[in-house]
């Protein structure tokens, strides 16, 4: 068991010995169950991009936003000269 201490903004550091097997950018759930932390390691996100080639993606995105692309346009008088500038 290691003693372990809150720094200064309360945030409590664990040592690598407390989870040796630990990579860089590891993410962990914690939770608290009474006056116990549980850290256990995240579990694995399988995004669907990560099995899509760089080419399916690419699909992917432009039917995306060919399926949500709302046509947004101005009227001839909302960029007309008279309208932007009123006092000429």
């Amino acid at each position: 068991m290691a003693l372990l201490k809150t720094d200064k903004s309360g945030a409590l550091t664990l040592p690598p010995s407390i989870l040796p097997n630990s990579t860089a950018n590891a993410e962990y759930d914690v939770s608290v169950r009474g006056d116990h932390l549980i850290v256990k390691p995240a579990a694995p996100k399988n995004y669907f991009w990560t099995k899509l080639s760089p080419d399916q993606r690419a699909e992917r995105f432009s039917a995306w936003v060919k399926e949500t692309a709302v046509p947004v346009g101005l009227s001839d008088n909302a960029v007309s000269r008279e309208s932007i500038y009123e006092d000429r």
